[in-house]
C-alpha cells in the first residue's frame, strides 16, 4: 500500500510539472549563467556572454570519415532546409568550402541540402551531418561524382581515295587495357561512312581507347 501511494504521489508531481512547462509557454534547452545573492538596495550589474552565432563551414566528403573534397564551383550553390521548407542558401564554393555565420538555432534545425549548379558531383545523401567545436560548426554533405552516358561519333575516310567507308569495325576499350584478354566496351560498324558509340563517363572524365578493326589507322 505505501509503495502505492508513492507510485500515485509520483504521478501526481510529474503531472502538475509538465502543466506547469505548458502553461509557462517556455520551451527549449537551459543553460545556467550564474547564481547571485542579492540584499535591500543592491543594484549589480552582471554580463552574459552566450554562443549564438557560429562560424560555420560547409563541406563536401564522399563518406563521414573520409576526406573533405578540394574544388572551386563559383556558381555551386547549397539549399538549407529544416523539416518543411527552405530556411536559406549559401554559394560559391572555394577549395571544396564555403564558410558563413549563422544562428546557433538556426544550424539545429537543418535537417538536409540540396544542391544546384555544382557541376562535377550529385547529392549522395540528403541527410546531413553537424558538428561543433568551440565557435566553429561544421556541416557535412555527402555526395558522388557526376556519372553520365556519353558519344563518340565520326567518319571512317580512307587515306587515298578520302572517301568515307562502310562496314569497317571500330571498339572503344578502357585506357590501358589488353585487347587479348578483356572484352571491348562498345563497339560499332560504320553505315554511310559514320560510326557511333555510346560510353560511360564521369565528372573526372574517363578515357578511353578506341580501335580499328583489320585496317591500318593513318594518323
Amino acid at each position: 500500500m505505501k509503495a502505492r501511494y508513492i507510485v500515485i504521489s509520483f504521478l501526481i508531481i510529474f503531472a502538475i510539472s509538465i502543466s506547469f512547462a505548458y502553461s509557462t509557454g517556455i520551451t527549449g534547452n537551459f543553460y545556467k549563467a550564474f547564481s547571485k545573492t542579492l540584499s535591500p538596495n543592491e543594484n549589480i550589474e552582471q554580463n552574459i556572454t552566450v554562443r549564438k552565432f557560429y562560424n560555420m563551414t560547409i563541406r563536401f566528403r564522399y563518406s563521414l570519415d573520409g576526406s573533405d573534397l578540394s574544388f572551386d564551383d563559383s556558381d555551386g550553390t547549397v539549399i538549407l532546409k529544416d523539416s518543411n521548407h527552405e530556411i536559406d542558401r549559401a554559394t560559391g564554393i572555394k577549395s571544396g568550402k564555403i564558410y558563413t555565420t549563422k544562428d546557433r538555432l538556426q544550424i539545429d534545425s537543418i535537417k538536409s541540402v540540396e544542391l544546384l549548379n555544382i557541376d562535377k558531383y550529385d547529392l549522395n545523401s540528403s541527410e546531413v551531418s553537424i558538428t561543433y567545436y568551440g565557435t566553429k560548426a561544421y556541416l557535412t554533405i555527402l555526395v558522388a561524382k557526376k556519372q553520365g552516358n556519353a558519344t563518340l561519333q565520326g567518319y571512317i575516310i580512307d587515306d587515298l581515295t578520302n572517301q568515307s567507308l562502310n562496314g569497317i569495325t571500330i571498339l572503344a576499350y578502357n585506357k590501358n587495357a589488353d585487347i587479348n584478354s578483356t572484352s571491348s566496351v562498345d563497339q560499332s560498324i560504320s553505315e554511310n561512312g559514320k560510326y557511333f558509340l555510346s560510353l560511360q563517363a564521369d565528372a573526372d572524365g574517363r578515357e578511353y581507347d578506341v580501335y580499328v578493326k583489320d585496317y591500318t589507322v593513318v594518323n
